[in-house]
């Protein structure tokens, strides 16, 4: 289904400063500062038959609207569509994983990132721990895939560079006016400003990588041209646990550890697939549930 041209080992697919392999390698890079950018993953048509592939799920799924930012329709669609099954197993994505998480590993979520042109829609300042209700958080982390056009006007994603070597945060659920995470909850300003911040503009079929406890946000779409559209795909080592039981999808080894098995789905839309869909992000919306992660003491 890929065009796999060339050598798929993580060093050679970064052509941006991220990564110097006569300085330090890009998993010591990884480590020290919490995020790799600029990761060539598919060809700009290939991103284009994904954003096909949204289309018409989101027609499918909201009757012709937009998705909403915090809608249940966004989530696992890789347990519905053929085709994002095959995104969440790409051999370049599953080699970058490898390198940083080991060999065996699960998807535990996935999940759409729409921001309309000229909205207020955004992103404050978070980490993905902080409600993710999963132990060790060390071992998690979130594959972002620019579907269309994710420059800073679209609105692309800001690191804090190194904030990942904190630990958990202390977050304030601030909801407000385009802020589009669930609770509003936000890292105080004081935590950002002794972080070099870095943006990560992405062009469609690029993708980045950043630890579960790195701090980031995007701002809005400023654009009046086109949507930007991610898939966020969010892997753990088979070796962590939830709060609470729940299923996953393996895509690589063997031990699926404490994880239930997810099907892989045979047609899209089947009514096999739909089935399996919705129990999936039923059992992950009720994981969700609980209170704010503690900060590190």
């Amino acid at each position: 289904m890929w065009i796999l041209e060339g050598d798929i080992a993580l060093s050679a697919m970064l052509k941006t400063e991220t990564q110097d392999s006569s300085v330090e390698t890009t998993v010591d890079f990884f480590r020290k500062h919490g995020y790799i950018t600029g990761i060539d993953i598919m060809t700009q048509q290939e991103a284009e038959e994904i954003r096909k592939v949204f289309d018409e799920y989101e027609s499918w799924a909201c009757n012709g609207e937009s998705i909403s930012a915090n809608g249940n329709e966004r989530l696992k669609t890789h347990l519905l569509l053929t085709q994002i099954a095959e995104v969440v197993r790409h051999p370049r994505i599953l080699a970058v994983v490898e390198d940083l998480l080991g060999p065996e590993f699960v998807v535990w979520s996935s999940d759409w990132n729409i921001k309309n042109a000229g909205t207020a829609d955004h992103f404050s300042w978070h980490q993905d721990s902080t409600y993710a209700a999963l132990r060790p958080m060390e071992h998690v982390l979130t594959c972002w895939l620019a579907i269309s056009e994710a420059s800073e006007e679209h609105g692309c994603l800001r690191f804090a560079d190194g904030s990942h070597l904190c630990g958990q945060l202390m977050h304030h659920e601030q909801p407000g006016a385009g802020n589009m995470l669930s609770r509003g909850q936000t890292v105080p300003d004081e935590y950002i400003d002794k972080f070099r911040v870095k943006s990560a503009p992405l062009r469609p079929g690029q993708m980045s990588i950043h630890h579960s406890h790195l701090v980031h946000s995007s701002g809005h779409n400023s654009t009046q041209e086109d949507r930007r559209i991610g898939l966020a795909i969010r892997y753990a080592a088979t070796a962590v646990k939830g709060f609470k039981p729940e299923s996953a999808t393996l895509v690589s080894g063997e031990d699926l550890g404490s994880w239930k098995r997810e099907p892989r789905p045979r047609f899209s839309y089947s009514e096999e697939a739909v089935a399996a869909h919705d129990q999936a992000v039923k059992s992950f919306i009720r994981a969700r549930r609980i209170t704010m992660a503690k900060p590190n003491s």
